[in-house]
């Protein structure tokens, strides 16, 4: 539920991990960066 995880204000970006009603709160951030055209957040070379 990312929505209940991550937010966004002025700017800054605010995680919170948490436990609600036994269910654990997560969220996986994935940024994304320049590399193979048409293939959002991937890299030609590297890692």
């Amino acid at each position: 539920m990312p929505s209940e995880v991550v937010s966004i204000v002025n700017g800054v970006m605010n995680i919170h991990l948490h436990t609600k009603h036994g269910v654990h709160m997560v969220a996986a951030l994935v940024p994304t960066s320049p590399g193979v055209p048409g293939k959002q957040g991937s890299l030609l070379y590297g890692r």
